[in-house]
């Protein structure tokens, strides 16, 4: 997740807890203060050992409700923001895995690139093999070299219709299969080049 992370100059754009992690230490330094001396505080005013048992439970119930909310926070409302404003590179890169690792290879797969979508080095990354940038442009697509003996597998954003065109064109025999995402919105589309048709489509089971 290098790539992603170390693009400080965009911190918008690359949502996570880490970057206020400086702030941890004196924000959980003034929040315990008055959980500290909520039941001496008590103690004093009241001159009681019960009055001391309620702000020492006052004090733990107060802790738990702020942990419950930020479990929500962190693990829950975090997590939906973040699928929401991430493209899904893990799914691609599960999709170039379970091809390489069936019928095809990871020479053979290849991600086009489109405005403001899928960092190709990322898929490398989540697909085992981060030594490679899947990134081939629409206009470089004619410069692949041939493969008789092993398929191909194209992936492309849907709304690059350029791309759909210009791999028809390459490879008229090619299969056109639409990749299923869990979130909304980050579907991706499959094109795959195969040399004997004796292969089948369901030996591949991410993205199908």
């Amino acid at each position: 997740m290098l790539p992603s992370i170390l693009a400080l100059a965009f911190p918008g754009e690359n949502p996570a807890p880490n970057r206020a992690s400086g702030a941890i230490v004196p924000v959980f330094t003034i929040a315990a203060i008055p959980l500290v001396l909520l039941p001496k505080w008590a103690k004093d005013a009241f001159k009681s050992q019960i009055a001391q048992g309620v702000a020492i439970a006052l004090s733990v119930a107060l802790f738990f409700l702020a942990a419950s909310l930020n479990y929500n926070l962190v693990f829950n409302k975090f997590v939906d923001q973040h699928r929401q404003s991430t493209w899904n590179t893990t799914e691609i890169g599960a999709v170039v895995r379970g091809f390489a690792e069936t019928i095809g290879s990871y020479e053979t797969a290849h991600v086009i690139p489109y405005p403001h979508w899928v960092d190709t080095r990322l898929v490398g990354i989540n697909a085992g093999d981060p030594a490679k940038d899947y990134g081939v442009w629409p206009q470089d697509l004619d410069k692949i070299p041939p493969e008789p003996d092993r398929p191909q597998l194209f992936i492309f954003k849907p709304e690059d219709t350029i791309a759909l065109e210009q791999l028809k064109e390459l490879y008229p025999q090619g299969v056109l299969r639409q990749g299923y995402s869990d979130v909304e919105g980050r579907d991706f589309m499959l094109y795959y080049v195969f040399p004997d048709e004796s292969i089948e489509l369901d030996m591949i089971l991410p993205g199908q």
